[in-house]
């Protein structure tokens, strides 16, 4: 192709021509000869623009294997490659000509020629250094990773990029605006497919794969296989694969929280359980733990369900464990009231939990409690006389009697209250024992 003026290429593709002019220039004067430029040749003083293009498989017995070209030049969005000529003359390109977003490589007798001439106006590849790409987004003595030239779509042979190519996106993207406005590759494909244009003429096309039809790429969809219409969120997850039980907690992994976004992770993922509640503390919620007090025995017939209670104790016999009963010996006073645990069922007791006799027991208890200190071992013994009175009477069923010795009792404390014998806290304490067992007898 031969320049005599401006020539203009675009979206085209030079390829198996030959310039083997015999020993002088066929054309003299500013053109030199058909020994250079086997591809293209623009004159001396000429202007040549290509865009979008591909020089390929051309031979130039001379120099500029590919293109010769010495003013007013530019090559954009271009692939000049598998072109020849002599040693150190430019197999691909030669003399001066600007260079943008193009891919010089694999070209025989060295990439460019004219060392120094090429200007490189950024997001250049060549397969060798001679080009002195340097700028911006340049990338020297890299492989293209180019396909054969060959028909790739459009109505122009063309080289593909390759898996892996270094020139994938990696050019620069102003071209996509004006004054070129490359909105298309050398094919008429879209010039833009991936994060940036790509190097050279061919604009490698991102297939999109989405095996489950759910709008995201399988490349981003981290919830594979989601069902046909289900609703999902960015990464492709739609609530049941990542909500299980629907109660607002993500299984556990889940990738993504669904168009619901749930949060969390769910301690028991398969039945719902809001509250997240873990009475042992296991990992497993209550919800779904076979043993939520984690004792041993299973909330089937556990008598604690979350209080630990491996013994599983039942004083009163009522179903409910003594270790989460508020009354252990169902006697009617809870536990934290009740000074006589275990009491018998059935038996009545006072207000204290305890039966008459197991209160007298307790008020000779205090009694004993007073010596030495404020009652001398005589004057204890007075009263604990009286007590053990109430005791023989209730053993032989004689209530009434029982209550007598009961207010004989309160008479003498009183008796050492007013003697001084006595605080009136320490006094008042045991008349108030001795009147719930009296309240408790019915005296």
């Amino acid at each position: 192709m031969f320049g005599n003026g401006t020539l203009i290429i675009s979206n085209s593709t030079v390829s198996g021509n030959g310039n083997f002019g015999p020993g002088l220039d066929q054309f003299p004067g500013p053109f030199f000869g058909t020994r250079h430029g086997g591809g293209i040749y623009s004159c001396n003083g000429c202007t040549l623009t290509m865009t979008n293009s591909t020089v390929s498989g051309n031979v130039s017995s001379e120099s500029g294997g590919g293109i010769w070209a010495i003013h007013n030049s530019t090559i954009t969005n271009s692939t000049i490659t598998n072109n020849t000529t002599q040693p150190g003359q430019g197999g691909g390109i030669v003399h001066k000509i600007e260079v943008l977003n193009t891919i010089i490589a694999n070209n025989t007798g060295d990439d460019c020629g004219s060392p120094g001439d090429i200007t490189s106006l950024g997001h250049n590849l060549s397969s060798d250094a001679t080009c002195g790409f340097t700028n911006t987004g340049d990338l020297q003595n890299t492989n293209p990773l180019l396909g054969s030239l060959t028909g790739n779509g459009g109505p122009t042979e063309t080289h593909a990029l390759l898996s892996g190519s270094p020139a994938i996106d990696a050019g620069d993207d102003s071209v996509l605006t004006a004054p070129l406005s490359l909105t298309t590759d050398q094919r008429g494909e879209p010039r833009l497919q991936g994060a940036h244009v790509d190097i050279g003429s061919f604009e490698l096309e991102i297939t999109v794969v989405d095996a489950d039809g759910d709008g995201v790429a399988d490349t981003n969809d981290l919830c594979s296989g989601t069902v046909a219409g289900a609703a999902v969120d960015a990464n492709g997850c739609s609530d049941p694969q990542v909500d299980a039980d629907g109660d607002g907690i993500c299984d556990p992994g889940a990738p993504s929280g669904g168009p619901s976004a749930c949060t969390g992770s769910d301690n028991c993922p398969n039945v719902v359980n809001p509250s997240q509640t873990d009475t042992d503390g296991d990992g497993l919620g209550d919800a779904c733990d076979p043993d939520d007090d984690n004792d041993g025995v299973v909330d089937g017939i556990d008598n604690c369900l979350l209080t630990a209670n491996a013994s599983q104790t039942d004083t009163d016999g009522d179903g409910l464990g003594d270790a989460c009963d508020p009354d252990a010996d169902n006697d009617g006073v809870v536990d934290v009231l009740d000074l006589c645990p275990g009491t018998p069922a059935g038996t009545t007791v006072g207000a204290t939990g305890c039966t008459p006799e197991q209160a007298t027991e307790n008020l000779i208890d205090d009694v004993q409690n007073l010596v030495p200190g404020s009652l001398k071992r005589g004057q204890a013994n007075g009263l604990i006389a009286k007590l053990d009175g109430v005791l023989q009477k209730l053993d032989k069923g004689k209530t009434n009697a029982a209550c007598n010795q009961l207010q004989a009792f309160i008479n003498q404390v009183n008796g050492f209250i007013n003697a001084g014998k006595l605080s009136p806290a320490e006094g008042q304490s045991l008349i108030d024992a001795a009147i719930n067992v009296g309240n408790t007898l019915g005296c």
